[in-house]
Parts: C-alpha cells; structure tokens; sequence
C-alpha cells in the first residue's frame, strides 16, 4: 500500500517519467496515484502479479482460450472491483511455456477479490490444473499504465 508522502516525493523528483513521476495530479479512492508528465497522464497501479506454466502439448488450445484475456480466470477477476486485465504471454522459445501478467489497481483490490471470491477460485483452478505439468508464481511487482 501506498504510504502518504510517498506520492509527493515522487512526484518532485524530476520534470519527466523517466527522471521521475511528473507532477501528482491525483490520488484516487482506492488509492492509486495518477500524474502527469509530458502530456501523458499515468495512473500508477500497485499490485502485478506474475505465473509461469508448462503446459501440457495436448491442452495448449484449451489453456489459451481459459487463460488468455478474455478466457475463464479474466472472467473471475472481472467480477472484481480494481481489476485492470490479463495478459497471455507465449515463449518463443519452448511453445508449452506461458506467463500471465495479471494487473490489479492495488492489492487490496486483490486481496479483497481473494476473499470475495474464494470458492470460484478454488472451483476454476482445480478445473483448468489437468492443463498444465508445472505452474510457478514469478511474482508481484509495480508498474505504471498510460491512460489514453
């Protein structure tokens, strides 16, 4: 979670993103940060989270469809407030290795979505895990997302 101050220290660092966060424009219910900077407003969301998985060769179709932006767990997560997308991703190197970038505004969005929909979570992951010969949370991380 986002302490206070900590916004407005970013937010002086330098005059550009790269240098810094830009000027605070805003900081949003949920806590989320929004700056300008270059013309381009940023919301700055608080919570990434990163899996890999080896898929098996014979369910690679069905995994896509189940875990891609718009198969069954974006489904799930959309059913909660704070959730910003999914993201597919395929390894050109080894076509059975996947990672999904799940991106949330913050983590209490998360967690709440955790507790809010815990039976269904359960229900989906055990359905889908027969997709797959190994899983593997890379892990949770922070990022900035342009809004257009």
């Amino acid at each position: 979670m986002v302490q206070i101050g900590w916004a407005e220290q970013l937010a002086g660092a330098a005059p550009s993103f790269r240098g810094g966060f830009g000027k605070l424009v805003r900081r949003d219910s949920a806590g989320c940060l929004h700056f300008q900077t270059s013309g381009q407003l940023y919301l700055i969301f608080m919570h990434v989270i990163i899996w890999e998985f080896t898929v098996r060769v014979e369910h690679i179709e069905e995994f896509v469809r189940a875990y891609g932006s718009n198969g069954d767990w974006a489904s799930l997560f959309r059913l909660a407030e704070g959730f910003l997308g999914t993201q597919l991703l395929r390894s050109c190197h080894d076509a059975g290795v996947f990672l999904t970038v799940d991106r949330w505004e913050n983590a209490t969005s998360f967690e709440m979505f955790q507790e809010r929909f815990t039976a269904e979570y359960e229900e989906l992951d055990a359905r889908l895990e027969g997709y797959t010969l190994a899983e593997r949370k890379v892990g949770v991380f922070e990022g900035e997302l342009p809004i257009l």
